[in-house]
C-alpha cells in the first residue's frame, strides 16, 4: 500500500491540482460530502463529533479517495494529509490560520502502538481535532460550515492511519491486532 504522504512534498503544481480536485469534490450537484456532513452532524445516531468521530471521518475520507480514484486524482491515494505545526500550502488555504499545532505526545506513534481501543484513540483525537478546528478560524470552528474550506486528511486521519498502521484494526467488537498496513474497512 502506498504510504501516505504530507502536503508539503507537493510542488505547487500538484498542490493547484489537488486544490481543482478537492473543489469539484466538494462541489458535487449530487451526493455533496458537505451535505452529508452536515447531515450526519444532526443525526445523533451517527455521533460523528463524539464516539463515532474516527469510523465517520474514516468513511469521509474513503469517499473523497474513491472520487479521486475515478475523476483522474489517484496520484493523490491516500490522500496526502496537513500537519498543523506547519503552514497551509497557499494553494489549499481558503482563508483559514495557520496554527502552530503539532501532535500532541499522546498522538504520536510511540503512543498510538500502545493503544488498546477504539475508544481511547477516538477520545485522545477529538480534543486535538476540536482545537485545530477552532485556531484555523473562518468556518472551521463552525460545525455547518467547517467541512467547506479545505478537505484533505488532516491530524487526526493521519493519526489514525499511524494507529491502524500500528498492527491495529477495529470490528463490531472492538479493536484487534492485525497485520501492519491494515485498514479499517
Amino acid at each position: 500500500m502506498a504510504k501516505r504522504k504530507s502536503v508539503n512534498t507537493l510542488g505547487a503544481a500538484k498542490l493547484t491540482q489537488f486544490r481543482t480536485l478537492l473543489d469539484q469534490f466538494i462541489n458535487k450537484p449530487t451526493n455533496n460530502p458537505v451535505t452529508e456532513h452536515k447531515n450526519a452532524g444532526m443525526d445523533m445516531t451517527l455521533m460523528i463529533h463524539d464516539q463515532g468521530f474516527v469510523a465517520w471521518h474514516q468513511h469521509f475520507l474513503a469517499e473523497l479517495e474513491t472520487w479521486l480514484v475515478n475523476n483522474n486524482g489517484s496520484q493523490f491515494v491516500p490522500c496526502p494529509y496537513w500537519d498543523p505545526a506547519k503552514p497551509i500550502p497557499a494553494q489549499l488555504n481558503k482563508g483559514n490560520n495557520n496554527v502552530n499545532m503539532p501532535l500532541p505526545k499522546n498522538l504520536r506513534p510511540g503512543a498510538l502502538k500502545k493503544i488498546n481501543s477504539y475508544n481511547v484513540i477516538n477520545g485522545r483525537l477529538i480534543p486535538y481535532h476540536n482545537a485545530v478546528h477552532n485556531a484555523l478560524g473562518g468556518q472551521m470552528p463552525n460545525p455547518d460550515t467547517s467541512p467547506r474550506p479545505t478537505r484533505f486528511s488532516g491530524p487526526s486521519i493521519r493519526s489514525w492511519f499511524r494507529f491502524t498502521s500500528a498492527g491495529a484494526t477495529v470490528s463490531k467488537q472492538g479493536l484487534r491486532e492485525a497485520r501492519p498496513g491494515v485498514f479499517l474497512t
